[in-house]
């Protein structure tokens, strides 16, 4: 029986004094995602070169680290694009979270079109996407789910769409309504000039900041922090088609415009945390 066991035993010390799973371990000391996971995600074979290309400006560890991702969070992502932050927050939420897009809110043909295309994405790549949810909602009377069932919502480069269709309000409201308590809304949008007005921004993406807290704070939120990890101070603000003359749009100008703006980069953004209190609304 002896001679029989001997030669376990130096298996069984090692599975004794290894944690479980130990590499597959998403968290640092800090609770924060680690590093390599992140890393792994973003070096994936799925993501489009161009997305890749997009990671110095939008710094995506960086603003899921400000929003305070955990893998084990649901996580809502409103109008997620082109997928650009869906091939990131998918992987990074498999198996442990869950990962909802919420498609609506527009009569624009392009944004629907790239809604199907991304649709059709989700489909087609089941080792990403085959545990998320996809949701469809109104854009004067949205609903993204269930009341108090969401940790985190997100929106990146939304809030001027809202306010171009007089949905802002309906908006911030269901962002509210599905988080629970203590959860957060984590959005970046293109931020005007210093005391510029709305009226004076109307129709370029450019929102004043003042306008966009005092949106959130209407339905309910309070301001967690400002970030500046997305300004851009050589974006001057006052170009002919508004935000979409920068990069990555690019849209309009001669070839010579377009090297200029390239020069220039990204729009200026603001980032954002708001949460949504626990207990009743005073």
């Amino acid at each position: 029986m002896t001679r029989r066991l001997l030669p376990c035993l130096p298996t069984l010390l090692l599975a004794l004094c290894t944690p479980l799973h130990a590499a597959d371990e998403p968290l640092d000391s800090t609770g924060q995602i680690k590093d390599d996971q992140y890393n792994k995600v973003l070096a994936g074979e799925w993501r489009s070169s161009e997305h890749r290309l997009r990671d110095p400006g939008r710094r995506p560890v960086e603003t899921l680290r400000f929003f305070d991702l955990s893998p084990t969070q649901t996580v809502l992502e409103i109008s997620p694009g082109d997928g650009w932050y869906s091939e990131i927050l998918a992987p990074l939420l498999r198996g442990q979270g869950q990962y909802i897009v919420a498609f609506g809110g527009t009569d624009d043909a392009k944004q629907k079109a790239a809604a199907a295309e991304l649709r059709s994405r989700f489909e087609k790549d089941p080792a990403r996407y085959d545990a998320m949810r996809v949701i469809d909602f109104e854009g004067k009377a949205p609903k993204l789910g269930d009341a108090e069932s969401v940790d985190l919502v997100v929106s990146f480069d939304d809030i001027h769409d809202w306010q171009a269709s007089g949905s802002e309000a309906a908006m911030f409201s269901a962002a509210y309504k599905v988080l629970k308590p203590g959860g957060k809304l984590g959005v970046t949008a293109f931020r005007a000039a210093k005391d510029a007005t709305l009226d004076q921004v109307k129709d370029t993406g450019y929102l004043p900041t003042d306008h966009v807290i005092g949106k959130a704070k209407d339905a309910g939120f309070v301001l967690a922090t400002l970030e500046e990890m997305h300004a851009n101070p050589q974006d001057t603000h006052d170009h002919p088609n508004g935000v979409w003359s920068l990069p990555p749009y690019l849209s309009g100008g001669s070839a010579e415009d377009k090297r200029q703006y390239e020069k220039i980069g990204e729009p200026d953004r603001m980032t954002l945390v708001f949460v949504k209190p626990s207990g009743p609304r005073p």
